[in-house]
């Protein structure tokens, strides 16, 4: 602790000294001298390398002196903020558990934001006609102190009214606030001030496209058209797609992104792909066979890496459902019985022409039986409307009408469900006490949530819909808001866009321990006993029909008449063998795998994500993101000095003003080790855990634990001096 005081007196005391060379120049919010900017940006490259090799004092020290040399460079202070707060957290011991990391993580953030604040007041009153300090000291009050957000970053945009990353942060205020009108306006100021920047353009159209979709759409295009070197372009295009019901539009959405943006280069192009080939696969099956091919043959080059692997087994599994019908088309049931039931699913495929085509196999080959409760399994799990149209048909076939097999859904899920606690929670709206048995005979949806989450805010519109569809028949939600220090905005927030969801109280705490809720929004399904049904993935997209069917499953007087009047896409997850795909592979080495007592070893753990995925980095800037961490398990004879992280890469989702800094295609974690010197030859197992949460363009997953387990060899004494053990 005291080396990093150290740390941090030092940047106060170096930031005087170099604030004392700048008073000759005298740079205001006119700018600095052009040999002063281009200085500037050779230190921010500097600093850059450095916090890439994790060097994280020299990366402070370069991004401190690009900020003295151009004040008003905004991603300088950004990286200044980020380095310095990282720094601070580098010298938290390896060894502490889970519970004493997070304390510890917390001080020292709060050491980091205390230095910090001191470097950011003195430049701010030293210089006091430069906007960006002022917006600086915004930017490290956010998560603490709102109110002291708003007054840095009005007092910045006072000074000056050109400052694009201010309106940035009060178009989020705004938004978290309800006030769909002022965010839009700051949004609109933001692309004005800054007209070439793609990130601007990019949220302006998005935020535009909730409002009035219509010029949301064109917006939209425009982005695509405007910067098709940017990720920002193939994400507009992404979630114009996405969000289109109009099924010949969304394919020649996609297919636009196929061309204008190449799959190998963007991200969101690549992520886009998949759902074109779920598409064509219920339309089309002979294109999603051709994209498949045209996918493996783009990622040739690295055959051992996620994306090659994904698109292989997709193709195997097209080739294995075109084989499979052809099969039925023969009159060979069994034998496509047999292949299905050896053909995996992959990943983010929508499978309801598996299901169909499986069901299909087994009916023929005189399963029917086993045809219908096969489909019954995946419309209690993961309904969408086409299983449930077959499952219909099998049980006609059966002599079941469409009550009975309603029943048995609801039998499938109750088979499942796990009787909980009767929480107590305080309302917002009017401070009275209520309790979930209060709810009994509905069914409920346990939303988790905050209103400076983005997937929270970005899921919203759709359970308000789905509230208002299903709350007259006998659904509620019920949003706990695990932020307690964001109460100011909840109700604000809840009525300035009209949601109806019963507001109540909570904290992460809570979530925590009571519902392994870690990453936000989580959300639960109960049914009218108020048991615990379902855990259910954020709600966006065509996932909003899927809840629907599953509420419609738990609600005893809804008739099966209003099933399978839609023609709706749903991303499917279940398995033919209920075994999914990891999200992420780790692997775990030690170097040296011999060593002498005394000696020093890394031990290295390799991170490796699916495509379209990401795993938070060590340092996430939201704090209600769960960092991954290696926590080192207490091994006799060994010494765990250090853990270090690789540079995280910056991605930029829909719901985020600012870049994420992630893990994008994997991480290489290193932890350095000494063997005591006391410790016995023989072999030494090095274990620990490494906590990841992976998210993806829709989501977060629910954080996991890997054991990690390494095995080193001791051959002796260190070379240099003598075993004196047992000696006298």
């Amino acid at each position: 602790m005291l080396a990093r005081k150290i740390v941090f007196a030092t940047l106060v005391i170096a930031s005087g000294c170099l604030a004392a060379t700048l008073r000759a120049e005298e740079v205001g919010n006119d700018g600095p001298s052009s040999s002063a900017a281009a200085a500037a940006e050779v230190s921010y490259a500097e600093g850059e390398r450095a916090y890439q090799d994790r060097n994280l004092a020299d990366a402070v020290a370069h991004f401190r002196a690009a900020i003295e040399l151009d004040p008003n460079n905004t991603k300088a202070h950004q990286q200044f903020i980020r380095a310095s707060q990282d720094l601070g957290r580098s010298e938290i011991s390896a060894e502490l558990d889970e519970d004493a990391r997070d304390v510890a993580m917390k001080a020292a953030g709060d050491e980091s934001f205390e230095s910090l604040l001191a470097v950011y007041q003195e430049w701010s009153q030293d210089f006091s006609e430069v906007a960006a300090y002022k917006w600086a000291l915004g930017e490290l009050y956010m998560y603490r102190d709102y109110d002291k957000v708003r007054q840095y970053t009005n007092e910045a945009i006072a000074l000056d009214p050109g400052l694009a990353d201010g309106y940035s942060t009060l178009a989020l205020i705004a938004d978290v606030s309800g006030d769909n009108e002022r965010e839009l306006e700051f949004l609109r100021k933001a692309v004005e001030t800054a007209p070439e920047s793609p990130d601007k353009a990019f949220y302006y159209a998005a935020t535009l496209n909730k409002t009035d979709p219509v010029s949301g759409r064109i917006a939209s295009l425009e982005v695509a058209e405007r910067f098709p070197e940017s990720e920002r372009g193939a994400q507009a295009l992404y979630w114009l797609a996405y969000r289109t019901e109009d099924r010949d539009e969304q394919i020649a959405l996609y297919e636009r992104l196929r061309t204008t943006y190449a799959p190998e280069d963007f991200s969101w192009s690549a992520s886009g792909m998949t759902l074109l080939a779920d598409l064509y696969s219920e339309s089309h099956p002979e294109k999603a066979l051709a994209l498949a091919e045209q996918m493996v043959a783009a990622t040739a080059e690295e055959p051992d890496g996620w994306s090659a692997g994904i698109w292989n087994d997709r193709l195997t599994y097209q080739r294995n459902v075109t084989k499979g019908n052809e099969l039925i088309a023969d009159g060979q049931y069994q034998q496509a019985v047999e292949l299905l039931e050896g053909t995996t699913i992959p990943r983010y495929v929508n499978s309801n022409v598996f299901h169909e085509t499986k069901a299909k196999a087994l009916d023929g080959a005189g399963q029917t039986v086993e045809a219908y409760e096969y489909l019954l399994r995946q419309a209690a799990k993961e309904p969408t409307d086409r299983v449930w149209a077959a499952t219909l048909v099998y049980a006609k076939k059966l002599g079941k009408d469409d009550n009975t097999t309603r029943a048995e859904i609801r039998d499938a899920l109750e088979e499942e469900a796990e009787q909980i606690e009767d929480y107590s929670f305080e309302r917002y709206d009017n401070g009275e006490q209520v309790s979930l048995s209060d709810f009994k005979g509905k069914v409920v949806l346990l939303n988790f949530w905050y209103p400076f989450c983005g997937p929270c805010r970005g899921e919203n519109p759709e359970l308000q819909k789905v509230l208002e569809k299903y709350g007259p028949k006998g659904f509620e939600i019920l949003a706990l808001n695990v932020h307690p220090e964001e109460d100011q905005f909840v109700m604000p927030y809840a009525n300035g866009n009209g949601f109806d969801f019963i507001q109540l109280r909570s904290d992460m705490e809570f979530a925590k321990a009571e519902f392994q809720a870690r990453g936000m929004p989580t959300n639960f399904l109960l049914d009218v006993e108020g048991r615990k049904v379902l855990r259910l993935p954020p709600i966006s997209g065509t996932r909003v029909r899927t809840l629907e069917l599953q509420i419609e499953s738990l609600l005893p007087e809804m008739s099966a008449a209003s099933v399978g009047g839609s023609d709706v896409v749903v991303p499917d997850s279940a398995r033919a063998d209920d075994a999914e795909p990891p999200l992420a592979r780790v692997i775990g080495s030690a170097d040296p795998k011999e060593l002498p007592a005394g000696g020093e070893a890394l031990l290295k753990i390799e991170l490796d994500l699916a495509p379209g995925t990401h795993a938070n980095s060590d340092s996430p800037t939201d704090p209600a993101l769960i960092p991954t961490t290696f926590f080192p398990d207490s091994v006799d004879g060994v010494v765990w000095e250090q853990v270090s992280y690789p540079q995280p890469t910056e991605v930029i989702e829909w719901y985020s003003v600012d870049p994420l800094p992630v893990f994008e295609d994997g991480a290489v974690i290193r932890a350095r080790l000494t063997v005591e010197e006391d410790a016995a030859p023989g072999e030494l197992d090095l274990s620990g855990q490494l906590r990841i949460q992976v998210c993806d363009a829709d989501s977060c997953y629910p954080p996991e634990r890997v054991p990690i387990a390494v095995a080193v060899t001791v051959i002796g004494p260190a070379l240099g001096r003598s075993d004196t053990r047992g000696m006298p």
